[in-house]
């Protein structure tokens, strides 16, 4: 790779900011795979991504921005090493990938102490704030999922370009396992998500009909009441027992036995059932239990 060759490759490089991949296959002039891997670490702050240019040839290796992917715990000098110690160029690009998904199993973990999180929430106490709490990690778990995308598009990509020096490779191997992990881990980490937004519309839904049964029996319980309230607040005069001194005291009768009827029906019924028996965790407790 000639240095003109080499300064044309990294402006052109310099001047891409999205994910992009070529590959260069049985030329004249060796093979070649080279393109960008645009990386967002914080889904927060779309603007914050790092780049990483690369090229590689029969023969050499080149990348740009690889610095900003460097931890600053990580021992350089041993890193640059094994880097060194690959036996083909495309050999040292897998072993980089290797270590940039190392970033993604960092983050999988603390996803996991989140979604851990999550299942306690819905299990104690479900409120309107946990939905938007697992949407959100189902958008960061999109998120990540897109970041791993161009990493597998160039894994199969150096297979297309080097297929002969890639037959023994264990940076190869290691990855292709790796990327075997991540898509457990995407589809494990999705099955729960998906399942704990299903309990959270089944909570939801019950809730609901909850609310919709005991305000309608407190509506069949009051109408009595509201229906022989309007009759006797009409303004006529020849309104029957208005004169009365015992009619106040039988429109009260009349109204509590006819409540007192329909609600002996309904729980003869088995309606009022849900609603009026005590929880089993607030008896416990009233009964000096374990809450």
């Amino acid at each position: 790779m000639s240095r003109p060759e080499l300064r044309s490759w990294a402006d052109g490089a310099k001047a891409r900011g999205h994910n992009s991949i070529r590959t260069v296959w049985f030329e004249a002039d060796g093979n070649e795979l080279q393109g960008t891997v645009a990386i967002v670490p914080d889904p927060q702050r779309p603007e914050a991504k790092r780049l990483f240019h690369y090229r590689v040839t029969n023969d050499a290796l080149a990348t740009i921005g690889m610095d900003r992917l460097l931890r600053e715990t990580i021992d350089k000098k041993r890193f640059a090493e094994r880097l060194l110690a690959c036996s083909s160029p495309v050999e040292g690009l897998l072993y980089l990938l290797n270590w940039i998904l190392e970033h993604y199993f960092d983050w999988m973990d603390a996803f996991e102490l989140e979604l851990t999180r999550a299942k306690t929430k819905m299990r104690e106490t479900n409120d309107g704030h946990l939905f938007e709490y697992i949407m959100d990690l189902r958008y960061k778990l999109l998120h990540w999922n897109a970041q791993v995308i161009p990493l597998k598009e160039i894994r199969f990509a150096a297979e297309e370009t080097f297929p002969r020096r890639l037959t023994d490779s264990e940076p190869f191997a290691v990855l292709r396992v790796r990327m075997e992990r991540v898509r457990m881990l995407q589809d494990e980490y999705m099955a729960e998500i998906d399942s704990l937004l299903k309990l959270d519309d089944v909570t939801v839904n019950y809730r609901a009909n909850d609310i919709m049964k005991t305000l309608t029996v407190f509506t069949v319980l009051l109408t009595p009441m509201t229906a022989l309230g309007a009759i006797w607040g009409m303004n006529f005069e020849s309104m029957p027992e208005t004169e009365r001194a015992w009619g106040y005291p039988a429109a009260l009768t009349a109204i509590f036995a006819l409540m007192g009827g329909i609600y002996w029906y309904l729980r003869k019924q088995g309606w009022t059932k849900s609603i009026l028996e005590v929880k089993p965790d607030r008896k416990r407790k009233s009964e000096g239990g374990e809450p």
